[in-house]
Formats: structure tokens, sequence, C-alpha cells
């Protein structure tokens, strides 16, 4: 009996030293070695902590900020050195490329443009990174975050419902819906004018655009997935602003529950939406191109599975409602401040459509209304972060990536560049784009709205076109600016939106 329970001691005592190894290697050898890789290269960053990484340094950063939710007055646009402080210090002292670490796992930043073109067009060596476990809640493992083979098949099944003439025939749509938001906005404002939060009165439009164009069913079931997504994305941001420890989504904690309970009744949700789609006509909106592949037992390379299609349902859902309606919102404001560019998007529109409801080809010389759109993009992309990993060891211009290791590129950083766009980088100027978005910058993957290279957004030119017409039917319709209830709070953890809304004065012309 005491030789068993001696061979238990050291068994356990062997098991013990085998995790305390584990752990130490994940936690201080592997770091410390990757810290001395990038160090021997030239790549600096703040110094690896044991367990903690760079939170430390951040703590201290973001000790003396204003939280996420308080007021930046007066009015301006310095993005980075206001929500993402830690970068605009790190950025100057260590240069455009520099290692940093989340916990112990590494992360390196880059905002070098020439090296941000071989990252997105080296798709097979960069693929996509999960920031946070709990981002696949939200859009699921579909055509954001899919790869290979899975990514090539779902593109091909999706890319009808974005050609040119499929855009086209969703004009209609947008006009119809923009008519039912001017009608109600007209009943309500006063002679003297009313007040609109407008983030909230452009998210009820788009989705409303997307409902009608890409998913055509129960508009009762839209707006409760709609106030689902809403709810997920206020979670997500509260995730990330903790320090996620693996396996921790996996607890019972009160934060999971709810986090489960959502998930569930979105599932359940999205499946009765499916369910109601496919007993009815197919035409070649966005879900019944996907029930036609997922129904198609003939053609294997044009298949998708129910897993697949809740998937992409689940991106397209909130890709659909909230960027472009967050692009809207941030557009309003900006020319709700300034009124000469409002001024002169209006002249525009009264020249090029005479009064009448946009087409699909005036659109396209509505070139004040598209310039002030791409500097809303620059100034507050919906999308603040790209991405990256690399699954083996890799070349990135004369840098050698360890396998494993993530790479972050901060679009507000690379968009609020004053090395590429100037001294007034951080001033609304739309006049940068009069010769198009390539010449704006010194560098033009200076400007990376909906990233770039194969893995370009595929929604672009519809979210494009869906921003066009709203501007224009309401600037020939209202003038506005920035109310007084206005509170500039922008926050960049999931998208770029406002913490406080977005109140804006209206008045019918």
């Amino acid at each position: 009996m005491g030789g068993f329970h001696l061979l238990s001691l050291v068994f356990g005592l062997v098991i013990i030293f085998l995790l305390l190894r584990k752990f130490l290697l994940v936690v201080w050898w592997i770091p410390r070695n990757i810290e001395k890789q990038f160090r021997n290269q030239g790549i600096k960053g703040p110094s690896y902590k044991f367990l903690v990484g760079s939170f430390g340094e951040l703590a201290k950063i973001y000790g003396s900020k204003p939280k996420p939710d308080q007021v930046v007055q007066p009015i301006k646009h310095t993005l980075i050195q206001d929500l993402l402080p830690h970068l605009h210090l790190w950025i100057k002292k260590y240069g455009k490329v520099f290692l940093y670490w989340y916990g112990p796992s590494p992360r390196v930043i880059v905002t070098d443009p020439e090296l941000i073109k071989e990252m997105l067009n080296n798709t097979k060596s960069f693929i996509k990174a999960i920031p946070h476990p709990a981002i696949y809640d939200l859009v699921g493992d579909g055509l954001l975050f899919a790869e290979g083979e899975l990514w090539s098949r779902h593109r091909k099944i999706i890319s009808p419902f974005f050609t040119i003439e499929a855009l086209k025939g969703y004009v209609e749509t947008c006009i119809s819906s923009n008519n039912e938001m001017i009608k109600r906005w007209n009943d309500s404002i006063m002679s003297d004018g009313s007040e609109f939060e407008v983030h909230n009165e452009f998210r009820m439009l788009t989705k409303d655009i997307i409902a009608r164009t890409a998913f055509p069913s129960n508009f009762k079931q839209v707006d409760r997935i709609v106030e689902l997504q809403i709810k997920q994305m206020s979670m997500l941001t509260q995730a990330l602003r903790t320090f996620y420890i693996p396996g921790s989504r996996f607890l019972p904690t009160p934060f999971n529950i709810k986090s489960w309970m959502l998930r569930r009744e979105l599932e359940k949700m999205f499946k009765e939406l499916i369910k109601s789609r496919d007993k009815s006509s197919r035409d070649n909106d966005l879900l019944g191109l996907m029930l036609s592949a997922t129904n198609n037992d003939h053609d294997k390379g044009n298949k998708m599975s129910s897993k697949e299609l809740m998937d992409e349902c689940r991106i397209f859902f909130v890709a659909g409602f909230e960027t472009t309606s967050l692009l809207v919102t941030w557009a309003f404001v900006l020319m709700g401040i300034h009124t000469e560019w409002q001024e002169k998007a209006r002249h525009e529109v009264e020249q090029v459509l005479q009064g009448k409801p946009p087409d699909y080809d005036s659109l396209a010389r509505l070139k004040i209304v598209n310039m002030i759109l791409n500097e809303t993009l620059r100034l507050y992309s919906p999308a603040p972060f790209i991405m990256k990993t690399v699954e083996k060891e890799t070349k990135l211009g004369d840098l050698t990536i360890p396998a494993g290791i993530d790479l972050e590129i901060p679009l507000i950083a690379v968009h609020h560049d004053s090395q590429q766009w100037g001294n007034d980088v951080d001033q609304f100027n739309p006049a940068r784009f009069a010769e198009g978005a390539v010449k704006a910058s010194k560098h033009p993957m200076a400007f990376l709205p909906f990233t770039s290279g194969t893995r370009v957004c595929i929604g672009m030119n519809f979210a494009m076109m869906e921003a066009k017409i709203t501007l224009a039917m309401m600037l020939q319709k209202f003038s506005f600016v920035i109310s007084p209830n206005y509170k500039h709070s922008p926050d960049c953890l999931v998208t770029t939106s406002p913490v406080h809304g977005a109140h804006i004065l209206f008045q019918k012309i």
C-alpha cells in the first residue's frame, strides 16, 4: 500500500512539474524569446512583464485619460490622441512597427503603408485573426473570418448580390425607405426646426433597406434580430474592455449567462427567418441565393451548410445596418459642424438631380458628396482595426515574423498619420479627395476603410450607394446644424460609434 501512495505522489509531482513547466514556457520563456527575436531585428516596444505583458503601461497611460463615455469638448477629430493614446505615444517612441503584449500574447502593430500593402496582398501567409472569442457570438465564422476554400466558395455564392446590375436594382428600394423616413421627419419638424438623434434614425433606415433587399421577410423578425445584435455589440464592447482569461467564457458568470441567452435567442430568430424565407419563392435577394446554395446537392463547389448559412446571416445583418448607419451618422455630424461643405454638397445635388430622386448613374456624378463620405470614412472609419495572424514563420519586408504572432493594423492611426495626410490630418477637409481616394494621401494604402486586396469588403459598393442616396435625398429636403445637446464622445472598440448619440437640428427647405 505504501508503494502505491509513493507512486501516486511521484506521479502527482510529475504532473505538477509538467504543468508548471508549460505555464512558465507560455508566460515567460516564449515571450522573452519572441521579444529577443524582434529586438535583434530592430523592432522595439514596451518590455514584456511577467503574465501581464503591457497592461501595466496601458494602465498608466489611460489612468489620466477621459473614460470612453466622457465628452470631448471642444469638438475635435483627434481620435488617436483621445481614444488610443497608447498608440499615439508608442508610435512616436518606437516607430511605425513595434511589438506590445496583450498579457503573454504578442502583437505587432503595423502602420507602415508599404508593409500593410504586403500583408493585405499576401492572404495565404497573413490570415484573419480573432481579437476576442466574443466576436464569434456577433458575426459567427462567415465570410469576414473564413479562409481558403471556405472563403472562396462563400464569396462565389454571395457575389451575385453585389454586382453592378444587382445594385442598380436596389436603388428604388433605398429611395422608398428614405422617402418613408423623410415623410416621418416632415410630419415631426416644427416651423423653427426640430432635433433628431440621427444614429438611431439611420440605424432604422439601414435596417429597413437590408431587410427589403437582402432578407425579405417578416419585419418583426428583422426588428428583433437587430435589437438583439445591438445588445450583443454592447456586450462585446464590455468584453473587450476586460482582460480575457482563456476558457473564462465557458464559466457560468452573470455576464456569460446573459451572453448565452442572447446567442440562443438570436439562433432561434435566424432559424425562423430562414424557415419562413425557404417557404417563399426564391428571388435574387441575398438570403435566397444562400438558401439555393444550402439545397444544392449537385454542385459541391457551390454548396453551403446550414451552419454556414447561419453565420453569413449574422455578419451580413450586423454589417448591413451598423456600418452604413455609422458612415451616414458621422457624415451628418461633420456637415452639421462644417456647414460650408453641407452647402457645397446641396448645390451639387441640386445641379445634378434637378429636384428628382437619384438613380444609379446620377450618383456617380455627385463628386462632392463622394468626397465628404471619403473624408468621413478617413476620420471616423466604422471598423477601427484590421487583425491578421501568421500560422508559420513569414517574411514581412525585411522582417521575419515568427509563427503564431498576431499583427494589428490600427486604421485610426493610419488614417490620422500626418506624414501621409499633411498637417491638417485632424481637420475635416473633403477637398483632399478631389482627385480620388488613390491620390488623397502620399501612399494609396493609407486609406483603407473597406480594407484592400482580394479581401476587400464585398459590400463596399452597396454601402457607398446607400450612403450617397441618403445624403442626396436629405440634402434636397433639409438643412441642419449640430445641436447644442450634442455630446462629442466617439468610441472605437468594436465600431467607431457616438456613445451619447448624434443630436442634430433640422429645418425644412
